[in-house]
């Protein structure tokens, strides 16, 4: 995994991206084993299931068909 990135995030990525899927990260108690990891701490899941949080960025698009925030 590339430099740069927090402690969490690489212990994350490198429990989604364990070989054996045994031990990968999910594989014991499904969606839970994710959700609690650490990298999600500040993430309020009621709230978010609930639909009571702002996102992060909310693109301005005119329609469902309009692509201009892809690169081409």
């Amino acid at each position: 995994i590339p430099g740069g990135q927090t402690v969490a995030a690489c212990d994350l990525l490198q429990g989604l991206l364990h070989k054996d899927q045994r031990q990968r990260l999910g594989s014991k108690s499904d969606f839970l084993e994710i959700k609690n990891h650490v990298f999600f701490s500040p993430i309020n899941w009621d709230d978010l299931y609930h639909k009571r949080l702002t996102p992060p960025f909310n693109p301005n698009v005119a329609g469902p068909a309009d692509l201009k925030h892809f690169d081409p």
